[in-house]
């Protein structure tokens, strides 16, 4: 069974730039614009990790972590915050994510990390 990702992202250039990236190195992904779109589709498939931004309108990045946490089906997705609050990088353990990139992101940074997470 192939791994997949979900990118919650309120930024369409952005989510598209991260589905390319992932797309070239093999990985498919699925694209949510916000918080109440991503809990919405989480209900339909649960993804191996999903690709989180932290300033989401709506449910935000935080709420969707513990969304997340509060699903049984999803505890074994990994998560990823990627975001431009860069202070915000010595409190990815406190929210429960496994890792933290900040924007601008590496594209190969992205394809290490992502694929490092998917074979744990």
């Amino acid at each position: 069974m192939t791994s997949q990702v979900l990118i919650v992202e309120d930024d369409y250039n952005t989510a598209q730039l991260f589905e390319t990236i992932l797309a070239r190195a093999g990985i498919p992904s699925r694209m949510a614009a916000d918080g109440n779109e991503a809990a919405a589709l989480l209900k339909e498939f649960v993804p191996d990790l999903v690709l989180l931004d932290l300033g989401l309108p709506g449910m935000d990045g935080r709420q969707m972590i513990e969304f997340i946490q509060s699903d049984p089906r999803l505890k074994k997705t990994r998560i990823v915050i990627v975001s431009a609050y860069v202070d915000l990088i010595h409190e990815v353990r406190h929210y429960g994510a496994d890792r933290y990139l900040t924007k601008p992101i590496s594209p190969a940074a992205l394809v290490l990390i992502v694929k490092e997470l998917l074979n744990k």
